[in-house]
């Protein structure tokens, strides 16, 4: 499905950039105003764009509804693109944020860009303090700003499953009323696609956790370990599993050693949800007063067969031995 919004944004970009006469030498803001309209078109509806501004990365807030978990974002992440902007000398593709009004501290609010956002300002704080963070402003309700960055971020690969998951969670409950039907269809997605990372957002925290890293959590673990959860039994199997795993993943990550691996995660969540064989049951015995063995004996298995075998040495008389056997059938075939 990925591919499929994929397509939607490259089709509208062809047929606008097929009608768009060759760029001069503002080329930057015809490209962008381009890939707004591409944008906007894929959307529903027509998108405006205003002039590009270089701005301080400090006057931007994150939009709360941004997929990214910005707050986790590290210099390892960043570090392709950061390369990108010392070596071109800044951004070619602006974020797009919308203004913010009635907060003295912020002027804009990012809605796609917060990973270039964080280049940005990681960049000015060491030893590129000239840095301006470029970006493309567009006034727009959270519904459309939700859909505007979902759009963008179906085209990187740099975003992972759960934050997407995260993300129409929240979209679903802020913006279409908890209708699945509703949300799929305005995304342009299949209802089947769209649950799919649902779950995965509904997953417990414990089972999250169990990962080190959530956004290791990728859909194919999601849709094995979500069935897990649905008994009781199988359910508290799995969450105590996944207690164990947060506290290895917690031990790794204070030794500064990586997490475990997604798939051995995987597997031993999958492993504690498996019910244990029950043990063949063995034979047992039979003694006498004095403590000696007299007999031993199976149970009635399949098809209500038992065996009952008379032991040496238990010193007993032919008629006590009788007595026994008999009495032991008697209460194997009740």
């Amino acid at each position: 499905m990925a591919i499929k919004a994929r397509s939607i944004i490259s089709q509208a970009l062809e047929k606008r950039q097929a009608n768009t006469p060759e760029p001069s030498a503002g080329g930057d803001n015809a490209n962008l105003s381009t890939r707004m309209s591409a944008l906007g078109s894929a959307l529903g509806s027509d998108t405006k764009v205003q002039t590009q501004r270089l701005i301080d990365p400090a006057r931007c807030r994150i939009w709360e509804g941004n997929a990214r978990i910005y707050d986790q974002l590290t210099l390892a992440q960043c570090q392709d693109l950061i390369d990108n902007l010392i070596a071109e000398g800044g951004q070619k593709i602006p974020a797009i944020v919308r203004p913010v009004r009635g907060d003295a501290n912020v002027d804009y609010e990012v809605i796609c860009g917060a990973r270039r956002h964080w280049s940005i300002s990681w960049l000015r704080a060491h030893n590129y303090p000239e840095m301006k963070f470029l970006v493309a402003v567009q006034d727009m309700d959270d519904e459309t700003a939700f859909r505007l960055q979902d759009l963008e971020n179906r085209e990187r690969q740099d975003i992972s499953d759960y934050e997407r998951a995260r993300s129409y969670a929240l979209a679903l409950e802020s913006y279409y009323d908890g209708q699945q039907h509703a949300m799929a269809k305005r995304l342009n997605v299949s209802e089947s696609w769209l649950s799919r990372y649902l779950t995965m957002a509904r997953l417990p925290e414990e089972v999250l956790a169990a990962f080190g890293d959530r956004r290791l959590v990728n859909i194919t673990a999601a849709a094995e370990i979500a069935p897990l959860l649905k008994t009781e039994k199988s359910r508290a199997a799995v969450l105590a599993a996944a207690a164990e795993l947060a506290a290895e993943q917690a031990r790794l990550a204070a030794e500064g050693k990586p997490f475990l691996p997604v798939a051995t995660v995987r597997t031993r969540l999958k492993k504690s949800a498996a019910a244990p064989k029950a043990a063949k049951a063995g034979p047992e015995t039979v003694t006498l007063p004095n403590g000696r063995p007299i007999l031993r004996f199976t149970r009635p298995g399949r098809g209500g067969a038992f065996q009952i075998q008379v032991l040496p040495g238990h010193g007993a008389s032919k008629d006590q031995v009788i007595a026994y056997i008999t009495q032991t059938a008697a209460q194997l075939l009740r």
